[in-house]
């Protein structure tokens, strides 16, 4: 700070042997003077002569070193008698006031959490002096894409609606300590930003704030669920399969493919892909994008070529991060029975000559279907012809 003193001789007559007295007091540490006839260890200026209505004027630079209010205190004298030595004397009283330097430091435990995690924050109050910092407060309010789970705090407490955090008083050297854990829900990049002020002015606001920037893996839970049309089949029977998927989100899952290869045993018909294109040859189904929510549907239809337990297998997959990989598997079994071909002393036929009695076996009441070249009575048997 600055002090300017100005001296003047109102008359009538000339001044001799003119000083000042200007002992800084405590709380102010001198810098320097603009003459140097003022002594800073006495606090005296010797001006010496002053004529009738001269003036003269000392500066003195000064710096704060304390805090409240100081007083600085300035007599003049001179040899001759001062008729009115009510102006002889004057001060300066300033108010200085407190200050502090408070930072805030602000991290997270994992700065690429993926969609659907818990993560924690932990912030760190610290006041660097060179007083005591009175109502400090912290604003830590929680952007869109973050959900408040629970928090602690080393001293004071954190209301989560109004994000602030009212620490109280802050000794000098004090630190305190704030951990909030939240839940993620919205992919890409969150900025968290928290601040730290109190009642004092601050020395150094540029560490008053911090932020911390996560990126947010997004995430995708991909359903599927396989079925056949029937269970137990013969050889030479049509079976459908119904492959389902769904995308239980939270987010959208891009470039799904399923696998779908048929096993020995079946030999493809036909396919109807809901959305995308299915290879038989490879067994792929490219799907595409899935929005959240969405489900596809492929029906594949096949004919039974050999007997025994078939089981048809599939799978999906995307580029997107799937954290439950356990529904991302699915099949079907079927059981394909042998067709029954009677012999030659059968009762009902002989093989060739089955064609010959198509009437008779019609007019019994058995009943033929024809379904790929096999003849099916109304009972469980079967006759190739």
């Amino acid at each position: 700070m600055r002090s300017v003193i100005t001296v003047t001789n109102n008359g009538p007559d000339d001044a001799t042997g003119v000083f000042i007295s200007d002992l800084l007091p405590d709380g102010l540490v001198f810098i320097e003077a603009n003459n140097e006839n003022y002594d800073a260890t006495t606090g005296v200026w010797y001006i010496g002569d002053l004529a009738n209505g001269g003036t003269v004027t000392l500066t003195i630079t000064a710096r704060i070193n304390s805090t409240g209010n100081v007083t600085n205190f300035v007599n003049v004298t001179g040899k001759e008698f001062d008729h009115d030595k009510t102006n002889n004397n004057d001060n300066v009283t300033v108010e200085i006031p407190k200050e502090v330097d408070l930072s805030v430091n602000k991290t997270v435990n994992n700065e690429n959490p993926y969609n659907g995690d818990e993560i924690i924050y932990e912030i760190v109050i610290s006041n660097n002096g060179v007083d005591n910092a009175t109502n400090v407060i912290v604003s830590d309010n929680l952007p869109n894409g973050l959900i408040y789970i629970s928090s602690d705090a080393s001293k004071g407490s954190y209301n989560a609606t109004t994000g602030l955090w009212t620490v109280g008083d802050l000794a000098v050297g004090e630190t305190v300590k704030l951990t909030i854990t939240v839940l993620v829900n919205k992919s890409g990049n969150l900025t968290n930003n928290v601040s730290v002020n109190s009642t004092e002015h601050d020395l150094n606001y540029t560490d008053n704030n911090d932020s911390v920037v996560i990126d947010v893996i997004p995430v995708a839970d991909l359903v599927v669920d396989k079925e056949a049309n029937q269970d137990v089949i013969y050889v030479g029977d049509e079976v459908i399969f119904i492959i389902t998927i769904t995308n239980n989100g939270p987010n959208d899952a891009e470039n799904v493919i399923a696998l779908d290869k048929l096993p020995e045993g079946l030999e493809f018909v036909s396919s109807n892909a809901s959305k995308g294109t299915y290879d038989f040859e490879t067994g792929i189904w490219d799907i595409g994008n899935l929005t959240v929510g969405e489900t596809v549907t492929l029906i594949i239809t096949t004919i039974a070529q050999k007997e025994g337990i078939i089981v048809n297998n599939v799978s999906v997959n995307s580029t997107t991060v799937d954290l439950n990989m356990t529904n991302n598997f699915a099949n079907a079994t079927v059981e394909a029975n042998e067709v029954i071909v009677p012999s030659d002393d059968s009762s009902q036929s002989s093989k060739l000559g089955l064609s010959q009695n198509k009437n008779n076996l019609l007019n019994s009441g058995i009943g033929i279907r024809s379904r790929g070249g096999i003849f099916q009575g109304n009972g469980t048997d079967k006759f190739r012809i």
